[in-house]
């Protein structure tokens, strides 16, 4: 369902509507908690980032993989009341090459 926000973007602008969305982009835990709360009060979906610094193959400097993030992510959208159909995950200066 999330990939229908984006797409409804798309359209909006293909339509003269100009739309768009907020990115956060952050691995703390209380600006994912903040931005999950924002969302829940503002009914706006919430794309949440991390960079490749943050979360990585290797655990980054959170100690974190994607999959890890992502989990955690979706826990705490659950905990707090977030619609999983309003959470878009996505990632930031991705690449095979971390702190670099």
């Amino acid at each position: 369902m999330s990939s229908m926000i984006l797409k409804d973007i798309v359209i909006d602008h293909q339509q003269g509507r100009y739309t768009g969305i907020t990115s956060i982009c952050s691995a703390n835990p209380w600006v994912i908690d903040a931005s999950i709360q924002h969302a829940i009060a503002s009914g706006q979906p919430l794309l949440l980032e991390s960079t490749s610094n943050q979360v990585n193959q290797e655990g980054g400097y959170t100690g974190q993989t994607p999959a890890q993030f992502a989990a955690m992510v979706r826990y705490r959208a659950e905990q707090l009341g977030l619609p999983s159909d309003r959470l878009i995950l996505g990632g930031d200066h991705l690449g095979p090459n971390p702190w670099q």
